[in-house]
Order: structure tokens, then sequence, then C-alpha cells
């Protein structure tokens, strides 16, 4: 805590910069993230700038993390960053999977943010654990609402190409690293979802 409060007071005060911004993995093209640039439309509808940190320095995302008002991110490491933000921001974080990233608690409790939380997931298998993946994400009952709350109309969408590409490389991955596939708990619960997102 120590070490990040003093980071933190290296911050500088931007007037110009981004008062919303969303953190996004989407340009990492690391494979296990499918779906994020429609959660990324969403929240660029919103008025939040897009932000893909690996393009900046550390001292430009301090910056942007320090001065804005609403910063958003999907669970996990990039979600992380939430403990930069000022007390008095909000955090919107977007799950992924069914488990609670644990280390997102510290996070949290570090950045004592206001926290909104949006299951935008539909991530029914994993290779190595419920952590790492793959993951799937669109645009769900969930985020729709979530969307609504704040003045933008949007209907849920299944991209179902999407999804078939996220189920090929499950496969694909399990015979690489010769893993078994896991299908994750609650599974009548998703299975019904992925129905009524498909048919409805």
């Amino acid at each position: 805590m120590e070490v990040v409060n003093a980071i933190k007071q290296r911050a500088v005060y931007d007037e110009s910069s981004p008062k919303k911004i969303y953190f996004s993995r989407a340009a990492l093209f690391n494979g296990r993230d499918f779906g994020e640039k429609y959660i990324e439309q969403v929240f660029r509808q919103l008025g939040y700038q897009i932000v893909y940190p690996e393009k900046y320095s550390f001292a430009e995302q301090l910056t942007m993390l320090h001065n804005c008002e609403s910063f958003a991110a999907t669970e996990g490491s990039i979600s992380h960053n939430v403990m930069f933000c000022r007390p008095e921001a909000e955090a919107i974080i977007i799950r992924k999977t069914r488990s609670c990233n644990r280390y997102q608690y510290s996070a949290n409790k570090v950045a004592g943010c206001d926290l909104v939380y949006i299951d935008a997931h539909l991530s029914l298998f994993n290779v190595f654990g419920n952590d790492f993946g793959p993951f799937f994400l669109y645009v769900n009952d969930n985020m729709s609402r979530f969307a609504q709350s704040r003045g933008l109309s949007i209907k849920k969408h299944f991209p179902l190409l999407t999804f078939l590409h996220y189920c090929l490389y499950v496969f694909w991955y399990a015979l690489r690293f010769r893993q078994r596939i896991l299908i994750i708990g609650d599974a009548k619960f998703y299975w019904k979802r992925l129905r009524e997102d498909v048919f409805s």
C-alpha cells in the first residue's frame, strides 16, 4: 500500500486527460480473449476513451488513471490498474469468467473506488483453470441494462461466429498442450443462457 501511495503521489494533474477511460486487451492478440471489441463499442458509445495500455508509458498511464472520473476494464491483470485511480473515481469491472479474480479484491481495497461489476461472459470451457481462460465476452442482458442505466439504448448481441471461434480455439489449445477441457461449474445455468441468446 505504501508503494502504491508513493507512486500515486507522483501522478500529474492534467485537466485535458480523459475523464472516462476503458483499458482494453483487444490489441494484444493473445488468443485468450474473444469478443472484447463488442464491449469496447458499448463503452465508446458511452463516451469512454479506449486505451491500449501497452501503447503508453507507465507515466502516461498513471496520469490517465489519476485524472479519470470513471475507469473500466475486464477483470484480470488489466483491472488491477484501478489501484492508481483516486478514491472518488468509479471503477467498472467486466467479469469474463464465473469465478472472481482474488487479486482484484486487494486492488479494490487499495483504490477505495465505487465499484460496479458486470457479468458479460459466456466462458463455458477452460483449459488451464478458471483464471486462465480462454474467455468469451459479449453484449448480454447485463451489459445492455448497464448501458441503458447510463442513457444508451442497446440490444443484447450474441456474435455466433466469434463464439464458434472461441470453441475451436479451446479444442485446439487443449490438443496442443495435451490438457483436458474443463466445463465450468453451474453449467446448466450457462447452457440455458447460451440457448436463449443464440435463438432469441
